[in-house]
């Protein structure tokens, strides 16, 4: 049963991203993004996408708008698989960095006493790198990987690269030779223009 599009219930508990979560291909991932969203899921409720209001849709600005973001990155990656012949293990690797590649974003925001969401701007600005390290680390934590695999590594350098290509971002890893990097950095960037609509 769906509520709202953005939860699922089950066993009575409403579980936030759960259809896009139980869709993934690897049951490793699975685990790791249901872990890393359950655990914040209070603050995913009310934790915007954008602060500034300088990128990502109106919609994403407010409430919930991080959730958003996420869900149309994990459909866009849906939808483009099929054009690149991707494995199902490369898509769900994929789909597992939508859910997570701005989790930092949540551990670095604060909501003030007049419910007001502030981001501290410094952190942010290496929020690529902070997400990475917050994803490897529960990867490793769940036992199912080791550092040196390549599913890890590989998931470390979609996530580290993903604002490597935004001008005001410079400084920072841009995607490598790497379809996998390079095709995550341009959903996101693209999902996150304020003329683009993904329905969700």
């Amino acid at each position: 049963m769906l509520e709202s599009g953005l939860n699922k219930v089950q066993d009575g508990v409403v579980m936030l991203l759960e259809e896009e979560i139980s869709s993934m291909f690897d049951p490793r991932l699975k685990e790791v993004a249901r872990k890393l969203i359950n655990n914040r899921e209070e603050l995913l409720k009310i934790y915007p996408a954008s602060i500034g209001g300088k990128f990502h849709p109106p919609d994403e600005r407010g409430p919930g708008g991080l959730i958003k973001h996420m869900k149309r990155c994990f459909k866009l990656v849906t939808e483009v698989g099929g054009h690149f012949d991707l494995s199902a293990q490369d898509v769900s690797i994929l789909h597992f960095c939508a859910l997570t590649h701005d989790i930092s974003n949540i551990d670095i925001s604060r909501q003030n006493e007049n419910g007001s969401i502030g981001r501290d701007k410094e952190k942010y600005e290496s929020h690529a790198e902070m997400s990475a390290q917050i994803v490897c680390e529960a990867l490793l934590d769940s036992g199912e990987f080791k550092s040196t695999d390549e599913i890890l590594l590989t998931i470390d350098g979609i996530i580290r690269s993903h604002m490597g290509c935004w001008v005001w971002y410079s400084g920072k890893r841009k995607p490598l030779n790497n379809m996998l990097e390079t095709l995550f950095s341009t959903i996101d960037l693209i999902s996150t223009r304020e003329w683009v609509r993904v329905d969700v």
